[in-house]
């Protein structure tokens, strides 16, 4: 089983939907990137379980400063789009195309910048405190 099928067949089960998409990294910079598909909810609410559903999507351009989820291989991440939670490959320029065994490291290197979210008390424990007092 080659590593595309591995990732595909780890998404194949219900996704909770804390885990759906935690931002870890901004896009850099403007790129190209093939959709592979989408989360679909089971249920009706936002707090419900999805699943994965495989697409053969369309090429898209990422803007600059997207928050996304990288996958962490395979130059794969998750980002909103249209609505909703979908799957995207980077797809390089032809000149820029890494070996497949280096896609990942040049997808982080050329299109990502971290993303750390800021320190402290989040707004919601801060009104709650002062409430309490």
């Amino acid at each position: 089983m080659d590593a595309r099928a591995k990732r595909l067949h780890a998404l194949s089960g219900p996704i909770e939907a804390a885990d759906l998409l935690v931002p870890n990294a901004r896009t850099a910079h403007a790129f190209s990137a093939r959709e592979i598909g989408h989360f679909h909810r089971l249920g009706a609410n936002s707090w419900d379980p999805s699943e994965f559903i495989l697409e053969d999507g369309k090429v898209i351009r990422i803007f600059p400063a997207v928050k996304i989820h990288a996958e962490g291989d395979l130059g794969w991440f998750r980002m909103r789009y249209k609505g909703g939670v979908h799957l995207f490959e980077w797809q390089p320029e032809p000149e820029d195309t890494p070996p497949p065994d280096q896609l990942q490291t040049r997808f982080e290197q050329c299109c990502l910048t971290g993303f750390h979210t800021a320190g402290g008390v989040g707004a919601t424990a801060f009104i709650a405190r002062k409430l309490d007092h």
